[in-house]
C-alpha cells in the first residue's frame, strides 16, 4: 500500500488528479482488426506528434520492439517544476497498458512519488502522477532542454494504421520557485501537449 506524508504540494496535485479521474469516460474507436484467422506477431510502432518540443511542452516519444511499445514523457523548457497528474488516452481495440518505470526521470534524485494505472472505469486511459515528495519542501527543478519524465509501457493488441494517444484535457502541472515558499499549481493550460500515434502490423 502506497503512503503519503501531509505535504500541502503533494495533496493539491493528487487532489486535482483525483477529481479528473472521476470525469464521464469515453470509449476507443475502433481498429483495423486483426481478424480473418492472420496469427503472425504483431510489430508496433510510436510516432511521436512532436519530434522538436520548444520551450513550455510536455510531449511524447517512442520506442517499440514487437509488439512492446514504450511512451517516454518528456518536458521541455519549464523551470522550478514540482510535480505533474495528467491522464493518457488512446484506444483500448489495440492497445494495452501493461506497466511505467521511472528510470532516467530529470526528478530522480529527490523524494518523489511516481504512479500509473488505468482507470477503472475507462479501459483506453491511464492515469499518471509524477511529483516532488519531500518534507523539507525543495524549490521546483529548471528542466532547460528536453528530459524524461516518465515512460509508460504498453503491449499492442491488435492491427491498427491509427491508435492516437493524447493527453486528455483533465491535467495539472505545479511549479514551486523557492524551497518552502508559494507555488503555482496552474501552469498546464499554458503549455503545448503533444501526443503521438501508435500503429501496428503483421
Amino acid at each position: 500500500m502506497k503512503t503519503f506524508s501531509r505535504n500541502p504540494r503533494l495533496l493539491t496535485l493528487l487532489l486535482v488528479l483525483a477529481l479528473g479521474a472521476l470525469a464521464p469516460a469515453c470509449g476507443g474507436g475502433g481498429s483495423d482488426g486483426g481478424g480473418g484467422g492472420n496469427m503472425g506477431p504483431l510489430n508496433a510502432t510510436f510516432t511521436p506528434g512532436n519530434t522538436n518540443p520548444t520551450p513550455n511542452t510536455i510531449s511524447m516519444s517512442g520506442s517499440a520492439a514487437g509488439q512492446s511499445f514504450s511512451i517516454v514523457v518528456q518536458v521541455t523548457g519549464v523551470n522550478d517544476f514540482f510535480g505533474t497528474g495528467f491522464r493518457v488516452t488512446f484506444d483500448p481495440a489495440s492497445a494495452q497498458f501493461v506497466g511505467f518505470s521511472s528510470a532516467g526521470s530529470f526528478l530522480t534524485g529527490v523524494g518523489t512519488f511516481f504512479d500509473a494505472d488505468v482507470n477503472p472505469t475507462n479501459a483506453g486511459e491511464v492515469i499518471v502522477a509524477a511529483t516532488i515528495q519531500d518534507a523539507t519542501q525543495p524549490a521546483g527543478i529548471d528542466v532547460a532542454t528536453t528530459a524524461t519524465l516518465i515512460t509508460l509501457n504498453f503491449q499492442a493488441t491488435n492491427t491498427t494504421s491509427n491508435n492516437p494517444f493524447a493527453f486528455a484535457a483533465s491535467r495539472n502541472v505545479t511549479v514551486c520557485p523557492t524551497q518552502g515558499g508559494a507555488c503555482n499549481p496552474g501552469i498546464a493550460p499554458t503549455l503545448t501537449w503533444s501526443g503521438g500515434t501508435m500503429t501496428a502490423t503483421r
